[in-house]
């Protein structure tokens, strides 16, 4: 196999060792590297609950080696069983550093170990009066079977001796009741304690008359990695039910790890290896903690106690300079294509699009794509005020997106409810597309409002993703929403050839790149000026890979900004030595997706929701929309060009598949912090005086890129 793609798995823990990289660095506040760290830990258990236990089921079903680097299901599990227990030591003295430099600021993570007497007292009463009660321990032994340990859960787990008659014990920490965190009261240090630690301390007191010869805090991740297609569907079921019994089902899936705080005697791990039926290799020792559920409450306690610098400094998306706010916006599109860049610029012109469409006695219908949706909604607010307000309200709701589901099913309900018509989507493919259209009768004159993202319909998510939006009249890129929503409605996929100027998944994105690609690659072969440049979270499609080294091997630049995964390893001679990979990792999770190709100065473009994953070019149904406005096109390009041009919070993978911190020089460019610097300028705010942005010439940038 050749040796310049990487595993997908392999690169996955990669880029979550980056982001633990941002949790190590110095210039980041400290409460921020507390939270990416709890977003490492988050990660790493979607990641095993998903991708790890699909690699189990397919073991069973003895599906073939990775098509990229010919590796079997079982060489990629150990790889990533052994890259794990370096990247959890890695984890613990990252975490091990930030809980010292937090006690040099007077913020205490206690152990019992660093308890005076007086502080130990208030513990054991505060145990005594608020814990206890609220416990439900178990004996573990032939009269009493093992219980069920759930997904995610925390439980204090203990070996027992009475009378030389050897015992398990087992606490379940009680979220809904017990707080993550108990403070002790002071005025000016804040010192706490974890409520797993507080409970393993006095687990003594717990199981009175027995001697405890080890105990730990335990933590199990589940396989998540249940397919609705694949759970036989019963057509004569209501589909929301099924989900339901499908998330059900789900939570009792077979375990794939089980992590413990504490090195705990070979006995006690031998009797969980054996019920929980894991290897060796799926047990973890973390000393750093196993959950992060006390992020929450800390982050309070610290702004209340007016410890500001701990966090980012507060950025408020500004108003697209496309955009005049006391207009209608209706009218505004009708004039020009509105652009929009998530987080810098706000959702309000999404909005009010739907907010006036709601009102407008014009409006015929609105038609929306939703994939993840915030917990309290604008969006569904507006369209709950459309369609009882008489317009044909039509939703594709996607209730197979990953851990939201039960939100979804929540949010369709209620949609519903309102008169909403809810559609599921397409048997086999969830919908990934972002997509609004609303239709508008104005005598004989037939108008659409089409919006297409990067990025979900999401107001919480659109404050913290990076994702672009285009906002147009186009007629004919409004028949193609149309004809999108028809396709769905009559639960069909599109063709390669049902639209003028969309792309659809399953059947026509990668086809149409890969055509693109070598069309890059005969004109470059003319003229010399071959240039690709895509950005994207996640590269994994052979197809794609393929074509891409076909372009280098002819001499065509590509340029590959890829967040996460990506299986392409650039600048190996004669392969991929004009391949350039960069990944940015920082405040904002880049979530846009760009395609570029020059074209020998054409500069074909397309936003899209979908990144080159065979999940999504082949499984999905996703969008691709081409940018027409050259004004636009500049804004994309320029999006591109400074992200590339990151000397902060870039890395730039080597031909070995590493990433190095790309080296720092002056100017300093954090590409995000630049962005959201031009938004203050171009609204004629002011920016945080506290935030230091080196002066940049940004057509000096898009044109060295470009």
């Amino acid at each position: 196999m050749p040796e310049f793609y990487d595993n997908r798995e392999l690169s996955w823990l990669k880029f979550n060792h980056r982001v633990l990289e941002e949790a190590q660095n110095v210039e980041n506040p400290l409460f921020e590297r507390l939270r990416f760290l709890a977003i490492v830990a988050n990660n790493l258990d979607e990641f095993y609950m998903v991708r790890v236990g699909s690699m189990h089921d397919q073991i069973l079903l003895e599906k073939p080696a990775d098509n990229k680097t010919g590796m079997s299901v079982r060489e990629q599990l150990d790889a990533v069983y052994l890259k794990t227990q370096k990247h959890n030591k890695d984890r613990d003295k990252a975490f091990e550093k930030l809980a010292k430099e937090l006690k040099d600021k007077n913020v205490h993570f206690l152990r019992p170990e660093n308890l005076s007497s007086d502080e130990k007292e208030m513990m054991k009463q505060y145990f005594d009066q608020e814990v206890m009660p609220l416990l439900s321990p178990q004996v573990v032994d032939p009269k009493h079977p093992f219980p069920f340990l759930a997904n995610r859960q925390s439980y204090i787990i203990v070996q027992l001796n009475m009378k030389n008659r050897k015992s398990l014990g087992i606490i379940a920490i009680n979220r809904q009741f017990l707080k993550p965190l108990v403070f002790i009261p002071g005025k000016k240090a804040v010192k706490f304690m974890r409520m797993e630690d507080l409970i393993l301390m006095y687990a003594q007191r717990v199981f009175r008359d027995m001697d405890i010869e080890g105990r730990s805090v335990v933590r199990i991740i589940r396989n998540a990695d249940l397919d609705a297609e694949e759970a036989y569907y019963d057509e004569d079921i209501d589909y929301r039910e099924f989900m339901k019994m499908l998330i059900k089902k789900r939570s009792k899936l077979r375990p794939v790890r089980v992590e413990f705080s504490e090195d705990v005697p070979k006995e006690l791990k031998a009797i969980l290896r054996k019920r929980l039926k894991l290897t060796a290799s799926q047990m973890f020792i973390v000393k750093s903690p196993l959950s992060f559920e006390f992020i929450a409450p800390l982050e309070e306690k610290l702004h209340s106690t007016h410890r500001e610098t701990f966090f980012y400094t507060q950025l408020t998306p500004q108003v697209t300079p496309y955009a005049e706010p006391n207009t209608s916006i209706m009218r505004q599109i009708l004039d020009h294509d509105i652009f929009i860049s998530y987080p810098f610029q706000n959702t309000t012109p999404v909005l009010k699009l739907l907010q006036e469409a709601a009102l407008d006695k014009k409006v015929v219908a609105i038609k929306i794509a939703l994939y993840r949706v915030a917990s309290e909604s604008k969006i569904i607010a507006a369209l709950t005020e459309a369609a009882e307000n008489g317009k044909d309200v039509v939703v594709a709701m996607e209730l197979k997106a990953r851990f939201d589901e039960e939100n979804n099913i929540n949010w369709s309900d209620k949609l519903e409810d309102a008169g909403c018509k809810v559609i599921y989507g397409v048997d086999y493919y969830k919908v990934h597309s972002k997509i609004m259209v609303i239709l508008r009768k104005d005598g004989n004159l037939t108008q659409t409002f089409t919006h297409v993202s990067s990025g979900n319909y999401n107001e919480k998510t659109s404050r913290l993703y990076t994702d672009v939006n285009l906002m147009t009249a186009n007629k004919e890129i409004g028949e193609d929403a149309l004809e999108f929503f028809n396709l769905l409605q009559l639960a069909k996929i599109s063709e390669a050839n049902d639209f003028t100027h969309f792309l659809a998944s399953p059947m026509g994105i990668k086809n149409k790149f890969i055509a693109l690609i070598q069309e890059e690659i005969r004109v470059h072969n003319v003229h010399g000026d071959g240039h690709i440049f895509f950005k994207m979270n996640s590269l994994t499609d052979k197809d794609v890979l393929d074509t891409l080294v076909e372009a280098s091997k002819a001499g065509v630049k590509v340029d590959l900004l890829v967040r996460g995964i990506c299986c392409q390893i650039p600048g190996i001679p004669g392969v991929s030595e004009n391949i350039r990979v960069r990944s940015i990792i920082g405040r904002f999770l880049e979530h846009s997706r760009i395609y570029y190709f020059h074209a020998h100065g054409e500069e074909k473009m397309y936003i899209s929701s979908a990144d080159l994953m065979t999940r999504n070019t082949e499984k999905r149904v996703e969008l691709a929309c081409p940018v027409y406005d050259a004004k636009i096109k500049e804004e994309l390009k320029t999006i591109l060009a400074i992200g590339w041009k990151d000397n902060v919070n870039a890395r730039v993978m080597d031909e070995k598949g590493d990433y190095k911190q790309v080296k720092k020089e002056k100017p300093a460019i954090n590409s995000q912090l630049q962005l959201y610097h031009r938004a203050y300028q171009e609204a004629e705010k002011d920016f945080p005086e506290t935030l230091e942005v080196d002066p940049i010439t940004w057509d000096g940038i898009t044109r060295e890129i470009f």
